[in-house]
């Protein structure tokens, strides 16, 4: 980490060293030092976008995601408009540990293949060219990025961007169990020789700390984690955010449902779905005490709050759309039947 900073700062001097004298310096920085950043990228953007705070980069991208991106009080109400959404460009931003490998694969039958590109944010900052294709980003993306990130500068028509979330409390278990099950996550050997509740007081992390609504508010810094007050300044950031920069988002416990407003809103037209990244070994998976689920409810107090806003919206908005029990009763029925056909095959 250290190696790293201290790369990034040499490379920020060198850079304001060459605007400085006037000398040929990053074309996305102007002699007065403005950060310019261009559609697509290439080494000289990624480097600019460095040069900026954390909370700049925050800045700029949540302003320009808010002219781009497609609002839910614009969801069509005709099937004619919604083949118009299925055609806009569509972006998902995968918040680690909520059924995002699933929900990508459903993505991936949706567009058209060649169309689709899943890459996560620091492989945008190595290589990103490798966003594009013939200009501009493609039809779908995916993958997981934090909100400072120089991918969403990207967006250059209107977009449909969704994202999920997930019962914090399982989500945490989650991520525990995901660690344990990687023997090449850095905090593997930690998680296998500590109990469950030893690995959350050592590792207090994002991921573990209120790490939805940190992530999706832009504010992934320590003082963040561990100050109150400022964590409860990200919340409110983040409730804005939900509403501002995704046209419309889903809940991990509510899947079927979000597939259903895909299906309804988007016009997608296979939906039906294998479960991804689920563990193999579940009887590895850690026993967890109440001792354990109480002390995950204290430290992720905000993200609960997050989460039971999120929710409310949901299901307003499957009430809007008419996805009812029933009609998810039967949608179910018929992906439980792709399932046993897919598994008969194997």
């Amino acid at each position: 980490m250290l190696s790293k900073l201290k790369s990034m700062r040499n490379r920020t001097k060198r850079l304001a060293r060459r605007v400085l004298d006037g000398q040929s310096a990053n074309p996305s920085v102007t002699p007065s030092g403005e950060v310019v950043i261009k559609v697509p990228f290439d080494r000289a953007d990624v480097e600019a976008w460095q040069t900026l705070t954390n909370e700049e980069q925050n800045e700029r991208n949540v302003r320009h995601l808010r002219q781009k991106v497609l609002q839910w009080e614009g969801m069509p109400a005709a099937e004619a408009a919604r083949n118009r959404w299925l055609a806009q460009p569509f972006f998902f931003t995968h918040v680690p540990k909520t059924g995002g490998t699933s929900l990508e694969h459903i993505i991936a039958k949706n567009y058209n293949i060649t169309g689709v590109n899943r890459m996560n944010g620091p492989a945008v900052s190595e290589n990103p060219a490798g966003l594009f294709k013939m200009g501009v980003m493609p039809h779908a993306v995916m993958g997981h990025y934090e909100l400072n990130y120089l991918v969403y500068q990207g967006f250059t028509q209107p977009t449909v961007h969704t994202t999920m979330l997930r019962d914090p409390v399982k989500r945490v278990i989650s991520f525990y169990n995901w660690i344990r099950e990687s023997p090449n996550h850095p905090q593997h050997a930690k998680a296998m020789s500590m109990p469950l509740i030893d690995f959350l007081r050592d590792h207090d992390r994002p991921e573990t700390r209120n790490g939805q609504m940190l992530r999706l508010s832009g504010r992934m810094g320590a003082k963040y984690v561990r100050n109150p007050k400022k964590a409860r300044e990200a919340l409110e950031i983040a409730k804005e955010n939900l509403l501002t920069i995704f046209s419309f988002f889903g809940l991990l416990e509510r899947f079927d449902e979000f597939l259903l407003t895909c299906h309804i809103v988007l016009g997608w037209r296979d939906i039906l779905y294998e479960r991804r990244n689920v563990s193999a070994r579940p009887a590895e998976k850690t026993e967890v005490t109440d001792a354990d689920l109480d002390f995950i409810r204290e430290h992720n107090a905000l993200d609960v709050e997050f989460h039971d806003f999120a929710r409310k919206i949901v299901e307003e908005r499957d009430a809007h759309l008419g996805i009812t029990p029933e009609r998810v009763k039967k949608f179910r029925e018929a992906n439980a039947t792709f399932s046993a056909i897919l598994a008969a095959g194997h």
